[in-house]
Formats: structure tokens, C-alpha cells, sequence
């Protein structure tokens, strides 16, 4: 099974890479495009860039997958407009 995994670079979301493909799946690692991907370093694994904002980069970020495990968060201490927060995260 081919399976997107949103916020694959975040500790949770490199481990259900790592879980996927232990058992013999394909996952596809979605990661923000300014966002550091070292968690995914020593796994070769397919990676699409992702914004959770955008629509047509979250259809591309699917494309192609069976399925799609959602790792991916905002969070901040503070933040002057929460709303952009609930938007990502919603």
C-alpha cells in the first residue's frame, strides 16, 4: 500500500515512515518546504513538499496514495493571529 504520511520530518511522523515501511509498505514522505528534514535523514524514502493551506499542494501531496496518515501540526507558545494556527491544524 503507497501511503502519505503529512509531517513526516516531525519525530511521530518519521516513525510511521519507519513503521510503513517495516511492514512492507510505500510510504511517501510530505514535509513543509522550509522546514528541516533531518528526522527523515538515514531513511530512503519519496518526498513531496506539502502546505496544508495550499489545496492544490495537498492534492499533489496525495496523489498516487492509497492511503494518508496525518502527523502534521502547528504549534507555537504564542502566536499574534491564533487563527493561522487553527487553520493548520484543522
Amino acid at each position: 500500500m503507497r501511503c502519505a504520511v503529512t509531517g513526516a520530518n516531525g519525530f511521530v511522523g518519521s516513525q510511521v515512515v519507519r513503521e510503513l515501511q517495516r511492514r512492507s509498505h510505500e510510504p511517501v514522505a510530505l514535509v513543509g518546504a522550509d522546514l528541516d528534514d533531518g528526522n527523515l535523514r538515514d531513511i530512503d524514502v519519496e518526498r513531496r513538499p506539502l502546505d496544508l493551506l495550499d489545496p492544490a499542494s495537498v492534492h499533489r501531496g496525495l496523489s498516487g496514495c492509497d492511503a494518508v496518515v496525518h502527523t502534521a501540526a502547528g504549534y507555537a507558545f504564542w502566536l499574534p493571529d491564533p487563527r493561522v494556527m487553527y487553520r493548520v491544524n484543522v
